[in-house]
């Protein structure tokens, strides 16, 4: 699988980020990098995303993936959304079930062919956005 950085603001949430990362451990195959930021206020968790971006960028991870602290993880969940990224700039799935996958590409939902079980929508929930890291740079998430 492609190198993948998991970016996690804590947001001092211990209770949920302990269950969140307990998840990521249990469903999550092997190979991964985790960037957990903690002490951000919640007006600047697009920052500490930004910052994982980055870290994760310069530790050589092709894809970064951003998730709520209160996200929890099924099994199979990462596979699906870095298969994706081959057809779609931007994908996230549609519920916590990543079975049910969301792609969109920038273009919107005419863009290009969608690959099985995936479905074009005009806007994804940030609970769990997957891209890669190049194109998170490109688009600067949040360049402040």
């Amino acid at each position: 699988m492609t190198s993948v950085g998991i970016v996690i603001s804590a947001r001092g949430h211990v209770d949920l980020t302990a269950a969140c990362l307990e998840s990521i451990w249990w469903h999550t195959v092997p190979g991964f990098r985790l960037y957990l930021y903690d002490g951000v206020p919640e007006a600047e968790v697009s920052r500490t995303w930004n910052r994982g971006i980055y870290d994760a960028d310069t530790d050589g991870c092709a894809v970064a993936v951003v998730l709520n602290n209160d996200t929890r993880v099924s099994e199979g969940w990462l596979p699906p959304l870095v298969a994706a990224l081959a057809d779609f700039d931007l994908v996230g799935p549609a519920s916590n079930n990543a079975g049910g996958n969301a792609a969109q590409t920038r273009e919107g939902p005419d863009g290009p062919g969608v690959r099985e079980g995936f479905t074009p929508v005009p806007a994804l929930n940030g609970f769990c956005l997957a891209a890669k890291t190049s194109w998170w740079l490109r688009w600067k998430f949040d360049s402040q």
